[in-house]
């Protein structure tokens, strides 16, 4: 009974992660600002929650039937307890915030999405649920992903799919993401995601999962449906036309380059980064000028795009200026805080959390809270920069394990899911973005345990 639980969890986590990007909902509460739409106020049920709420019940019953035993082969807990303690500290926060928050209600909401977030890092963490079937869920999601970017992008329109969660976006709407040259508007993919950048962002998360199936895939055919999907996926990430995305691909494919030199990998993984890079900049030789009209600060939509940033960044420090930073204004209340100190005359569109993951956290929960998202960030640097730099553990389990061969993109996904995090704010405000959020530090976390405990093995042999 047990092992039919465990599998049928399995292959539910694995569907979950495929599903991920659908932002098909049910609108429970619209939230308003002077009449006009107000997405952070709303209150929505996503099909994927539904999944989730199966995952979880799934979870519950099994490890309510059995008890853990001594011969259970789940990852020890114990070495790790500092980042335990994080997560633990991160969600003991955000539910305390509701005391102080300007709206309870949001900063509820707020809560339960991340603890959806937390608890998928624990449901992760199971023995029986496989990184590599993850990884291969993310390369066929990252791949679809990328042809719907395609179908976008040659037909210049998303249409409105009621069922998928998509709205109609076309070029000549005002407020669209789009490209804008001398002669035409180009309309920036969006895949099912409400956004481009988000669209990229889980584009490159899909894209290095493919470096490690690459790397860890006996099967030549196996390797050569993984570069084919990468390269179709490097596509998609070209035609979301993001700036971040394509800085953290390049600044990604370096690392990866350098930190697989000490491996028994590396050809396989050089290989893979010469491809990748060679479609990327014929990409953009062969687009110059639109990618120039992107790039160029002096375009009037990138001068748009400064001022909008600037104002936001404004908004924020005008917040911590109002001694917001010591327990934060709520979980989940940043733009009804600049609704209600700074401005309340605008339309509810208007209101925008600033592009800063970090001082989004600590205006809503305050210092204790960025104090813990610091704590992630520093933990994943330090483990990135070790194994670039062939430091233990990961020297000695690197000739005992392919094993070994999936914490680097893990890291790699984790730290540029931290470095997006930098230039906008989906990962903390939109509930797919939450997700993908926590089921990247979840998979980075689960190896990053896995082989500090190979390590002490062999210290103990």
């Amino acid at each position: 009974m047990r092992h039919r639980l465990s599998t049928f969890l399995s292959m539910l986590v694995y569907v979950f992660v495929f599903l991920l990007p659908l932002q098909t909902r049910w609108m429970l509460t619209q939230g308003t600002l002077n009449n006009e739409l107000w997405e952070y106020g709303s209150f929505s049920l996503y099909a994927i929650d539904i999944l989730f709420f199966l995952i979880l019940t799934t979870w519950l019953i099994s490890h309510a039937q059995y008890k853990k035993t001594t011969n259970d082969r789940s990852i020890p807990h114990a070495p790790h307890s500092a980042l335990i303690i994080v997560f633990m500290l991160l969600a003991v926060i955000g539910f305390f915030s509701l005391t102080w928050s300007l709206d309870s209600k949001l900063s509820g909401y707020a809560w339960l999405r991340l603890m959806e977030g937390l608890i998928l890092v624990g449901i992760l963490q199971q023995s029986h649920i496989h990184t590599k079937k993850i990884l291969w869920a993310l390369l066929a999601a990252g791949v679809f992903q990328s042809i719907f970017a395609y179908i976008q992008f040659a037909m210049q329109e998303v249409p409105e799919t009621k069922w998928l969660g998509l709205a109609a976006q076309s070029p000549l709407t005002h407020g669209v993401s789009v490209i804008e040259t001398s002669q035409y508007r180009l309309l920036r993919s969006y895949g099912s995601f409400p956004h481009p950048n988000m669209l990229a962002g889980w584009l490159l998360i899909t894209l290095f999962a493919g470096s490690a199936l690459v790397m860890t895939s006996g099967s030549i055919k196996k390797r050569f449906i993984v570069t084919v999907g990468s390269l179709i996926i490097t596509l998609g990430i070209f035609l979301t036309f993001s700036r971040s995305a394509w800085l953290a691909l390049l600044f990604g494919l370096l690392i990866a380059g350098i930190a697989t030199s000490h491996t028994h990998y590396r050809a396989r993984q050089w290989k893979w980064i010469g491809i990748i890079l060679f479609l990327f900049l014929t990409l953009i030789a062969s687009s110059s000028e639109i990618v120039f009209s992107r790039l160029a600060s002096n375009a009037r939509l990138e001068q748009q795009s400064q001022e909008t940033r600037k104002l936001y960044t404004t908004q924020a420090l005008q917040l911590l200026h109002d001694d917001q930073w010591i327990f934060g204004v709520g979980l989940g209340t940043y733009t009804y805080a600049v609704y209600k100190k700074i401005d309340d005359t605008q339309p509810g569109w208007w209101y925008q959390p600033v592009h800063y993951v970090p001082l989004i956290i600590l205006i809503e929960i305050g210092i204790f809270g960025l104090l813990a998202y610091i704590i992630l960030l520093i933990t994943i640097g330090i483990s990135l920069a070790q194994y670039t730099s062939h430091h233990a553990p990961y020297r000695e389990y690197a000739e005992h394990a392919k094993r070994s061969m999936l914490f680097l993109p893990m890291t790699l996904n984790a730290a540029l899911v931290i470095f997006l995090g930098s230039f906008d704010h989906y990962f903390w405000t939109l509930t797919s973005g939450i997700l993908i959020f926590w089921l990247i530090i979840g998979l980075w976390f689960k190896e990053w345990k896995y082989i500090h405990h190979a390590h002490n093995k062999l210290d103990f042999e």
